[in-house]
């Protein structure tokens, strides 16, 4: 009889369990049914692109993002650390805070100093300290949240880091950055590539 019960409590438990999913992924798509009830092509592209977000990509959650400047680094950045993602294997390579030094100093960009930082200008030698306080809070931060193992504690700590306040725009600062030092890179290895191919004709 104990293996029985044990059985019908198995299997209750279990029942249970895929109500509240069932619920849960309705709930989803309702509210973005309810976004995006238009029939126009953007609004049918708009419910594909979450359906395919919930059940291709196993994507649980999703945040409303304001319509600022920082929207897209809020919504990829959110999704990373919801995710809980370790940082990317280049970071380990490259030593990150040194690269505001690296850009000015090895590359000679030296417009780096006018580096705006959202709506402040920073100008001088103040500008690289800050741009390598910006990198730390972002790995210190990507570090933190990577090493978190339960789901409900890092969507905790993403409500908590995801309210507008100095070290959300610190990271955003230091994303747009990294971005900018990559692209920086790549112009400067094209270029080199390019003067090659001129020097060898």
């Amino acid at each position: 009889m104990t293996v029985f019960a044990t059985a019908l409590w198995f299997c209750r438990q279990l029942c249970a369990y895929l109500a509240y999913l069932l619920k849960r992924c309705s709930r989803y798509l309702q509210g973005i049914f309810t976004k995006w009830k238009g029939e126009t092509e953007q609004a049918k592209q708009m419910r594909e692109s979450y359906k395919t977000l919930l059940w291709r990509y196993h994507v649980k959650c999703i945040r409303q993002v304001s319509g600022d400047k920082y929207c897209l680094l809020r919504a990829v950045l959110f999704q990373i650390f919801s995710q809980g993602l370790p940082l990317p294997s280049w970071t380990k390579a490259t030593d990150i805070l040194k690269l505001p030094e690296k850009l000015l100093y090895s590359q000679g960009c030296n417009w780096i100093q006018q580096y705006s930082f959202g709506s402040q200008q920073y100008t001088g030698s103040n500008t690289l300290g800050k741009l390598r306080k910006c990198i730390e809070a972002l790995k210190g931060q990507w570090m933190e949240i990577s090493g978190i193992k339960d789901q409900a504690q890092r969507q905790n700590f993403c409500n908590a880091l995801f309210t507008g306040g100095s070290m959300e725009h610190k990271c955003y600062e230091a994303i747009k950055f990294i971005m900018l030092y990559q692209g920086t890179e790549e112009v400067l290895i094209r270029l080199i590539c390019f003067s090659l191919g001129i020097l060898l004709k």
